[in-house]
């Protein structure tokens, strides 16, 4: 969807990572809700994309080179709201807003490692 919208995209991802199915959903969610928001919200030349599962976590990360956080004094969108609830009932931490350096958007989804084996 990215790369057809004219954007430059970068994944960082291992070929396969063993997570809890919760787990597995929050971070393909997270991917999706932020290529989403990239799409209709950033004017990104660039998106990075970064799954990992490493020192005691696991992450779900989206940034872009956009515009930035579109919300003024805390407003957020029905998928960002869902999103931060799904992170919460699983004990996740998200943080949702200006990029690295103050360029762009960053949306990112840490999981305490206590989740990530499968059942």
């Amino acid at each position: 969807m990215l790369v057809a919208t004219g954007m430059d995209c970068v994944v960082h991802a291992p070929a396969s990572l063993d997570l809890a199915p919760d787990v597995e959903a929050l971070l393909a969610w997270t991917v999706r809700e932020g290529a989403t928001n990239v799409v209709r919200h950033s004017g990104a030349h660039t998106v990075t994309i970064s799954v990992t599962a490493a020192a005691g976590e696991a992450t779900a990360e989206v940034a872009d080179d956009g515009v930035g956080p579109a919300w003024g004094s805390g407003e957020r969108g029905s998928g960002l709201t869902g999103l931060t609830e799904r992170a919460r009932e699983l004990g996740a931490e998200i943080s949702a807003g200006e990029g690295r350096g103050g360029k762009g958007f960053r949306l990112l989804v840490r999981v305490p490692a206590s989740r990530f084996s499968a059942p």
